[in-house]
């Protein structure tokens, strides 16, 4: 396949010049790294990774802002309620779930000169789904809060229906991360760098274990997984960068 526009190169010469764009046949035949890729494909790549890192660096703030508003209304004001900020903390999560959603939109982006139907374009579907199913979620549950607000008499049927979002949120969150987790490795051999490869392979399955049984730990665990995870994207992100800046020169061996 072009590495540039993904035209079908099979019997051609490698001394041509794809059909379509005109790229070098030659340069389609060289080693599966990513810098030898599209430079549009690679700035698809980057850009997602900063709409992830930083809509994630968002909700946590959200998060911590949140809780700091629940025990702000129940030691100093009494129990006042705070409904209305609640909801408008729900609004900017779904701004977020939006950014983190069009990151890995981006971040999954088919290269177009590569066609393998194995488990890299399975995660990269599987990641895209469960990521809509996580923003529609936050949405429903937003729509949720204002009803809650205005519908009298309904907070215990819309608390089982808010339940029932945050569930099938939960477990798309879950499908996502291991699928994740396999997209990073795959992207990390293309690199290529082993470190970042073995760190996606470990923090499959300490991530989870972090944000369970470290949750015990005064939430010190969930905190350690997120820098985990997002020290990994950043590293990611730092090497497209480095790749995008200038050329670099392929490893000798893949």
């Amino acid at each position: 396949m072009c590495i540039i526009c993904g035209y079908d190169l099979q019997g051609l010469p490698r001394s041509g010049r794809c059909p379509e764009c005109g790229t070098p046949v030659e340069q389609s035949y060289l080693p599966d790294l990513l810098a030898n890729r599209s430079p549009a494909y690679l700035a698809r790549l980057r850009s997602g990774l900063s709409w992830v890192l930083n809509g994630t660096l968002a909700s946590f703030i959200l998060m911590m802002c949140s809780i700091a508003v629940g025990i702000a209304a129940v030691v100093a004001l009494g129990g006042t309620s705070t409904g209305t900020i609640q909801l408008l903390f729900q609004f900017f999560t779904v701004a977020c779930s939006a950014a983190i959603l069009f990151g890995w939109w981006r971040l999954t982006t088919p290269d177009p000169g590569k066609f393998d139907p194995q488990f890299d374009l399975k995660s990269r579907q599987v990641i895209r789904v469960a990521v809509i199913v996580q923003a529609a979620a936050a949405i429903i549950e937003l729509g949720l809060g204002v009803t809650r607000m205005t519908a009298a008499g309904a907070y215990v049927p819309l608390r089982m229906v808010s339940m029932a979002v945050s569930l099938v949120s939960g477990a798309a969150w879950i499908t996502q991360f291991f699928a994740a987790m396999l997209y990073v490795r795959w992207l990390a051999r293309r690199v290529p760098d082993p470190n970042l490869h073995n760190r996606a392979r470990r923090f499959m399955w300490a991530g989870p274990m972090l944000y369970t049984v470290g949750a015990v730990l005064l939430m010190l665990g969930p905190l350690i997984a997120l820098v985990m995870y997002w020290n990994m994207l950043n590293d990611l992100r730092g090497h497209i960068r480095t790749m995008l800046a200038g050329p670099v020169a392929p490893p000798a061996t893949l």
